[in-house]
């Protein structure tokens, strides 16, 4: 029981560092699409 409860927790870590990188990345790359737009502006 607790190996599967350790299994299950450690599971579920990688899957919120995942998604928590998955939402930075997309964060970061409307940034500096914002940010290339605003260069590009006269």
């Amino acid at each position: 029981m607790a190996l599967s409860l350790s299994l299950l927790s450690r599971g579920s870590h990688d899957l919120l560092m995942k998604g928590s990188f998955l939402i930075g990345s997309s964060f970061f790359l409307a940034l500096s699409d914002d940010f290339e737009s605003l260069l590009q502006a006269p």
